[in-house]
């Protein structure tokens, strides 16, 4: 019977340090938002890290093919060459 009764109390008393290591001194709730605020970070630096990548191949296709770079030019700031007609058609439904 004694024994029980310690092994009863034990159990109480590393359930309340349990409780108050992960609750009261909000220790679980800080590793879980630092968990979430890492993954975050993570995406945000895989997000960049692609549009990096984008952007470099965007600028070795404009330093290494002239009829792209004029493409865009034209597309971008609206440039019409010598001798071209420019054509709009308006969409009214």
């Amino acid at each position: 019977m004694k024994k029980e009764t310690f092994y009863r109390i034990v159990r109480i008393v590393v359930i309340l340090f349990l409780a108050y290591c992960f609750f009261l001194n909000r220790g679980a709730l800080t590793v879980v938002k630092k968990l979430f605020e890492e993954r975050k970070i993570k995406m945000s630096i895989a997000k960049v890290e692609e549009e990096n990548r984008l952007l470099k191949l965007d600028i070795e296709t404009l330093q290494n093919n002239r009829s792209y770079l004029i493409r865009r030019i034209k597309r971008e700031y609206r440039v019409i060459g010598d001798g071209e007609i420019e054509y709009r058609f308006n969409n009214e439904n």
